[in-house]
């Protein structure tokens, strides 16, 4: 639609193919509904199933209602029942209407230079979005906060005194400036849902995240998102063993998540399992050549008493171009040994 309506696209003048009158191969006339036919017929059911997603470390976007975890149909709804106007654009975004007051968050290719620039300030979060948004006299922000991108703002506006937590589902969060006393938290139904409010609701400092993970935990026991997601939290809390069975869960469910293999590294550390540590670890390098990871290993490694290992490791780390802390903390261990 974008490059239609950008490029003086016409119906009346669209080109038309009749392939009937195209002199076309019989082998290859038929053969190639057949083929497509039987791709689909294989690669149908596998995108069906949520096993497909799951391997891939990413939520549903269509089917079981996961759309809902995508796209805030729950905080428009609760908008349009203030006499605003919502339509949806694309599957990237909405537009709301407030008087005269739009912001748009989707197409943003299309913006001019000057929303393009504003549309980047209001998502950094900080003062400058704030700002923004009372410079148009802005009257409500709703935000679709699965993705991430929204991270920061979603920050500043549960911190600021002048925006206050509406509502809040697994796909949007919206902020009102009227002081709201009890804000609506939608209750997730499926563990992609879970995840996503989990998320959210870390970000606001809502201390219920844990609980609605782990509501899911007992459906959805391979999950490996939602495993590393409660794996996240049991270690912020200290508790390591915990912690380490949910990240081996997660990297079992799905080898591709290896940032459950580190974490699970740093847990056996912790936990004094130092070749269970070094194993993690060296796997976890073996495709992703981080400094603090190098560093992390050559830790592990004096902790054994191998200090030739320690200091092939410090090594990998300073050639990775370390960030100038990191760099001094490798230099520093460097010559200690």
């Amino acid at each position: 639609t974008f490059f239609l309506l950008h490029s003086n696209y016409n119906p009346e003048n669209s080109l038309r193919i009749n392939f009937n009158q195209l002199k076309l191969n019989p082998i290859i006339k038929y053969l190639a509904p057949a083929t497509s036919l039987l791709i689909l017929g294989i690669w149908l059911p596998g995108i069906l199933d949520n096993s497909f997603y799951l391997g891939e470390a990413v939520p549903r976007r269509t089917g079981f209602g996961v759309t809902g975890t995508t796209f805030p149909f729950q905080e428009i709804d609760h908008l349009e029942s203030k006499n605003r106007i919502a339509n949806n654009i694309d599957a990237a975004g909405a537009l709301l209407i407030s008087d005269k007051k739009v912001m748009i968050d989707g197409r943003t290719e299309a913006y001019p230079n000057t929303s393009w620039k504003s549309y980047k300030q209001f998502l950094s979060g900080g003062r400058p979005s704030l700002k923004l948004l009372e410079s148009i006299n802005a009257d409500a922000v709703l935000l679709a906060h699965s993705s991430g991108s929204t991270n920061k703002l979603i920050k500043t506006l549960s911190q600021s005194q002048n925006w206050h937590l509406a509502k809040l589902s697994p796909a949007g969060i919206l902020f009102l400036p009227e002081l709201i006393t009890e804000p609506i938290i939608s209750n997730p139904e499926s563990a992609d849902q879970a995840v996503s409010l989990a998320s959210a609701l870390s970000l606001i400092g809502n201390n219920d995240a844990y609980k609605v993970l782990l509501k899911f935990k007992n459906s959805s026991p391979s999950h490996p998102i939602l495993l590393h997601n409660l794996g996240n939290i049991e270690m912020a809390k200290g508790k390591f063993r915990s912690a380490l069975s949910c990240y081996d869960a997660a990297f079992k469910a799905n080898p591709r998540q290896i940032e459950s293999l580190l974490n699970a590294g740093v847990c056996n550390f912790k936990l004094k399992k130092t070749s269970d540590a070094i194993s993690s670890f060296k796997k976890y390098l073996k495709n992703n050549s981080r400094a603090d990871v190098w560093y992390n290993l050559s830790i592990a490694y004096l902790q054994s008493g191998d200090k030739k290992s320690a200091g092939d490791a410090i090594d990998h780390g300073l050639k990775c171009s370390p960030a100038p802390e990191l760099y001094s903390k490798l230099i520093q261990l460097q010559l200690s040994l």
